[in-house]
């Protein structure tokens, strides 16, 4: 009898383990879920993540993320992480540059070129002498680069003006041209102690052997430029395109703080700043925190700037974090420059979206859920999901996306009740086990004492 009665609490928590195990696989235990849309039959689907995945899970780092099939089964899945992309190999190579003249009659034109064999240029000059010999571009001969250009980082010996504009033509003749950047900018810019140069022009993986660059205010240039060019060996495209979020006005304003609220813990790769105002510039700060119980902590000095000049507005550059963990942003600016003006800035920012490849499993449709307050992480590595992947191949299976216009949402069980969260459930079973274990423990040690006291009474 006393067995029995000592064995009923470990009857119930089993039963209470089980019935966890079975509460983990309920597709409505999350709070989000999205219908996969997919192409062809599988085996594997990829999908990229979209910006409500990220902001609506309760987890960082993606942990609540789960694959369902139509039988509400979960389905193995990888996350194809920024250390399952190996990083091309990356060069650098200072081009030698040939001056384009000009004068009143004629622009970059009545030029005689000498080549070697393989395409190195000897030289470019004119056909006839010019009138005022002014400078109004440079040819750089690339013909020794083998990899794409996808960079080039242009800096003059001075700067006459703040903001450089030109334009970028590409040619593997010289005679044909083709357009690449009607116009690039590079900007040299100081206030005070603060310095800001953006010299760099990305472009996008171009194969040429010269390339044309062409001022557009010839009479700002006053030498030659140095450009060194930057070139990558092409890999298959396996990573989408940055997100960006709507534009985000700061909250209201405590103490003159400027503060932005993401709306999710998010892997910020960029930052963009919007200045109301035309014609500011200001040196700023910039900080930044998970959540508003922890401290802040620095993550750049820039300076901010909107400025018009001859006709063109130069915008300062995208800030870049290479997806740090952000929930709030705060700008702290410099009041030696006289501020933004009455508006503060607004911001958007991107992030790079994680590919998901999951196993399809069982029947469709499968559904995507995320949306579990303490959940442990569910994802296989690639290598394990994918046996003999390689990156070379490109993203592995059919291509597949969730309709976020048709997102499926209930109120997350943690929401309801912030003082009894929704424990993940393997959590959940873990202390569960924990208590079966513990409670088995005492059952015997209770046995044992009852023993040795009806030995005792025995004896006596």
């Amino acid at each position: 009898m006393m067995t029995q009665t000592l064995c009923a609490p470990l009857r119930l928590l089993i039963l209470m383990l089980l019935g966890g195990a079975v509460h983990a696989t309920s597709l409505g235990n999350y709070a989000h879920h999205a219908e996969i849309k997919g192409e062809g039959a599988g085996p594997f689907f990829h999908l990229a993540l979209t910006m409500e995945v990220y902001r609506n899970s309760l987890s960082l780092g993606l942990q609540d993320l789960r694959v369902f099939n139509a039988a509400g089964e979960i389905v193995p899945y990888a996350l194809m992480l920024k250390t399952d992309i190996p990083q091309p190999t990356v060069e650098q190579t200072e081009l030698r540059g040939f001056p384009l003249y000009s004068d009143a009659q004629t622009t970059n034109q009545g030029i005689q070129i000498r080549r070697e064999q393989n395409g190195a240029l000897v030289s470019i000059e004119p056909s006839k002498p010019t009138l005022t010999h002014k400078l109004t571009g440079v040819i750089l001969d690339a013909s020794h680069v083998v990899a794409p250009l996808v960079a080039l980082d242009v800096a003059l010996p001075e700067y006459r003006q703040p903001f450089q504009r030109f334009r970028i033509e590409a040619s593997d003749d010289l005679k044909d041209w083709r357009g690449v950047h009607d116009s690039a900018t590079i900007a040299v810019l100081t206030q005070g102690d603060a310095r800001i140069e953006q010299r760099r022009i990305e472009l996008p993986a171009l194969h040429a052997k010269y390339l044309r660059l062409t001022w557009i205010d010839p009479q700002d240039i006053p030498s030659l430029p140095k450009v060194i060019a930057t070139s990558s060996a092409t890999l298959p495209q396996i990573q989408p395109e940055l997100l960006w979020s709507e534009t985000l006005p700061p909250l209201p304003s405590k103490n003159g703080e400027i503060i932005y609220r993401l709306n999710g813990v998010l892997p910020v790769e960029r930052i963009r700043f919007l200045l109301p105002q035309i014609n500011t510039l200001t040196p700023a700060q910039i900080l930044a925190r998970n959540n508003d119980k922890q401290p802040w902590h620095k993550l750049s000095d820039t300076v901010l700037y909107r400025l018009a000049s001859k006709g063109a507005e130069f915008l300062s550059p995208d800030i870049d974090l290479e997806g740090e963990a952000i929930s709030e942003l705060q700008i702290k600016l410099d009041a030696r420059a006289g501020g933004v003006g009455s508006t503060p800035p607004q911001i958007k920012f991107a992030i790079q979206p994680q590919q998901l490849v999951f196993l399809a499993r069982g029947n469709g449709p499968f559904t995507l859920a995320w949306g579990m307050a303490g959940a442990t992480a569910n994802t296989l590595p690639l290598a394990t999901l994918v046996p003999a992947y390689r990156y070379q191949d490109g993203l592995p299976g059919n291509l597949a996306s969730i309709d976020v216009n048709k997102i499926d949402s209930t109120k997350p069980l943690a929401d309801r009740d912030t003082t009894n969260t929704q424990m993940d459930p393997t959590i959940q079973r873990k202390w569960l086990l924990w208590g079966v274990l513990v409670a088995g423990s005492a059952a015997l040690l209770l046995m044992a004492w009852k023993l040795i006291r009806t030995n005792e009474n025995i004896e006596k």
